[in-house]
């Protein structure tokens, strides 16, 4: 009778080391496909008014050694963003540079962070956080 605990309590021990490490590896496959989804394409915001294309578009590109760019009227930032859950990826912009009128592109001192949220099969909705020399607004990426 003892031995037949003994067993039981081993089995059901492997049992959760074995569901550990699957668990593991499924978050960590959920975390390649997202890398793999955003590195796919250039992704931007759709902009209604097209007079206003020009300062209101703007553009991630993110790269698969996780570094990532976003463009937009005069603005050219550069960072790094991070898979954080399995819909969630946290982006930290730590290069700015603004092109002023005549003055071409200037490095801007500061940062800025920003969360995207994937909502569809095309689309990712981000907030930006602390954004100073940008005219980046909240809003859903395509």
């Amino acid at each position: 009778m003892k031995n037949k605990k003994l067993l039981i309590a081993n089995i059901a021990g492997i049992f959760l080391l074995l569901c550990m490490i699957f668990s593991n590896t499924a978050q960590a496959a959920s975390k390649a496909q997202i890398k793999k989804w955003l590195t796919s394409k250039t992704w931007s915001n759709k902009v209604e008014d097209p007079i206003m294309e020009f300062s209101t578009k703007y553009t991630f590109r993110f790269k698969k050694d996780g570094t990532v760019r976003l463009m937009g009227h005069r603005n050219k930032d550069f960072g790094t963003y991070k898979v954080i859950g399995k819909n969630k990826v946290r982006i930290t912009f730590n290069k700015l540079y603004y092109n002023g009128a005549g003055q071409g592109w200037t490095k801007c001192n500061g940062k800025y962070t920003a969360t995207i949220k994937i909502t569809g099969k095309n689309r990712f909705k981000a907030k930006f956080k602390n954004v100073e020399y940008s005219g980046v607004q909240n809003g859903y990426f395509y």
